[in-house]
């Protein structure tokens, strides 16, 4: 047998619903893909269609799931109407990423990006709640693999605003709805990592 990819296209399946659902629909060719014997597919293919597979997969969804609201705890939740597709579409594209929250926090931040910039992602303020949380993240990492970032520049991050974001952001967190329109003049927030825990300002320009 060839383990390697036996055990691959079995991560696989656990990992992204949509070729799972293919195994039990479309058979061997669900799994061409994979340098697979003859019976690796047999056996990937009855464990597709085993009902507790469903529950594995609902079980590695939710895994996943919850180390990205954790990491992008506002954006995930402004952009709840639609978060179900956004994450199928990622998990297809990316079946294998990172579960690490920081990690997974910055590739699925980078894919919400080029949806926004490719026009698949029409929420209002979503590129800014994206940036703020994205910049949190960074921080995050950088204060957590550097060895003294305290009162360096690389802990601080400033972040220009066309209005004041604090409602906003105070919004989301609370699981309200948001404002219709921004209210206050244009803004600069600062996240500040030199202390513990982190401080953010927000300055009126």
């Amino acid at each position: 047998m060839t383990l390697a990819a036996y055990q691959a296209a079995f991560a696989r399946m656990v990992l992204s619903p949509a070729l799972c659902v293919q195994a039990r629909t479309e058979g061997p060719a669900a799994l061409a893909g994979f340098e697979l014997t003859t019976a690796e597919c047999a056996r990937l293919l009855h464990i597709a269609n085993q009902p507790g597979m469903r529950i594995t997969c609902i079980l590695a969804r939710a895994n996943r799931l919850s180390a990205l609201v954790g990491a992008l705890p506002l954006s995930c939740e402004l952009l709840k109407p639609q978060l179900g597709a956004l994450v199928d579409r990622y998990w297809d594209a990316h079946p294998m990423a990172d579960l690490q929250s920081l990690t997974a926090g910055l590739a699925f931040a980078q894919y919400l990006a080029d949806e926004l910039q490719a026009g698949r992602i029409a929420v209002p303020f979503a590129a800014e709640v994206l940036r703020y949380e994205r910049a949190w993240l960074e921080l995050q990492l950088s204060t957590h693999t550097t060895a003294s970032p305290a009162g360096g520049h690389a802990a601080l991050r400033e972040l220009a605003f066309g209005f004041d974001p604090t409602p906003l952001l105070e919004a989301l967190g609370a699981g309200q709805p948001v404002p219709d329109m921004p209210q206050g003049r244009p803004s600069t927030v600062v996240l500040d990592f030199r202390s513990d825990p982190p401080q953010t300002f927000v300055l009126q320009r």
